[in-house]
């Protein structure tokens, strides 16, 4: 989804007093990018993760730090193992996001 459209939609929920239009959000992830990737699209990761942690705070929602957890996990393997590039997850990268996003919501 294209950010300004992120942007609008978070808008029109953070702006509406009907409780049907306001999401049931339990946790908020936040996205991460790494490798063969351009500076563009760092910097909307950047932005996204910028909202992503305001709607995690404003709906009182466990944040998920999905970037952190795949900068520790650098430290043990590198990238091809957790990212096939940059953006999309291998079965291991799909285990520590799920392994991260567990740890979040019960803490």
């Amino acid at each position: 989804m294209p950010l300004f459209l992120v942007k609008r939609h978070m808008a029109a929920i953070s702006s509406s007093q009907d409780p049907r239009v306001l999401p049931s959000v339990s946790s908020c992830c936040k996205p991460q990018v790494y490798g063969a990737v351009t500076d563009e699209w760092v910097d909307d990761v950047a932005q996204r993760s910028t909202i992503v942690r305001r709607m995690a705070d404003e709906f009182s929602a466990r944040f998920v730090p999905f970037q952190a957890a795949f900068d520790k996990a650098l430290e043990l393997e590198p990238l091809e193992h957790w990212t096939t590039d940059g953006v999309h997850p291998t079965p291991a990268g799909h285990q520590l996001l799920s392994d991260t996003w567990l740890k979040a919501v019960r803490e």
